[in-house]
C-alpha cells in the first residue's frame, strides 16, 4: 500500500503479505491517492481486501516530562511522528534505558549533543557525564513507517 500526496510524492508506504497499517500527517489540503497492490515479493497474493481510513490524533504533541522508574507508553500515530520525553539525569548515576520492539529512541544530552540510539527490545546502560535534562525522541524503527505502540523505560 502506498499513499501519494496531492503533489504526486509518495509520503507513506508499507508492504505485508497479511496486513498493512500506515498513517501520515497531511501537510496540505487536497486529494491523497491510496494504492493497494499485491506483495511484490510473493506471487499469487490476490483476493479481497478491506481499506479503511480514519482521522487520527497525536498522543504527545510536545516534549513530555517523565519520572525515572515510571514507564511511559505511547504510540507512533503517523509516518514521521516522533514523541519526545524529557527526564533529569544526574552525573555519574547509571541508568538502564529501554524502548519496545518496533521503535527506537534517540537520546540527546542537556547541551543538545547526541548520546545514543536505543533500538527496540534491547536494554542499554548509560552513565551520564553531565547533570541535566535529557531528551528521548521515540519514533518507528521501520523503513516503511509502521505504526506501533511502545513503552519507554529509564530506571
Amino acid at each position: 500500500m502506498a499513499i501519494t500526496s496531492p503533489s504526486g510524492s509518495t509520503i507513506a508506504s508499507t508492504s505485508s503479505a497479511v496486513t498493512s497499517r500506515t498513517g501520515f500527517l497531511a501537510a496540505s489540503a487536497g486529494s491523497y491517492l491510496v494504492t493497494v497492490r499485491s506483495n511484490a515479493y510473493s506471487s499469487g497474493n490476490t483476493g479481497a481486501y478491506t481499506l479503511a481510513a480514519t482521522r487520527g490524533s497525536d498522543d504527545f504533541t510536545s516534549t513530555t516530562p517523565f519520572t525515572l522508574g515510571t514507564p511511559r507508553t505511547g504510540s507512533i500515530d503517523y509516518v514521521g511522528d516522533t514523541d519526545v520525553f524529557s527526564v533529569v539525569l544526574t552525573q555519574g548515576v547509571g541508568v538502564q534505558m529501554q524502548v519496545s520492539s518496533g521503535t527506537r529512541a534517540q537520546v540527546t544530552g542537556p547541551n543538545g549533543s547526541y548520546v545514543t540510539n536505543l533500538y527496540g527490545g534491547y536494554a542499554s546502560p548509560y552513565v551520564p557525564t553531565t547533570t541535566g535534562t535529557y531528551l528521548f525522541s521515540v519514533s518507528t524503527d521501520s523503513y516503511y513507517g509502521t505504526l506501533s505502540s511502545y513503552t519507554l523505560t529509564v530506571q
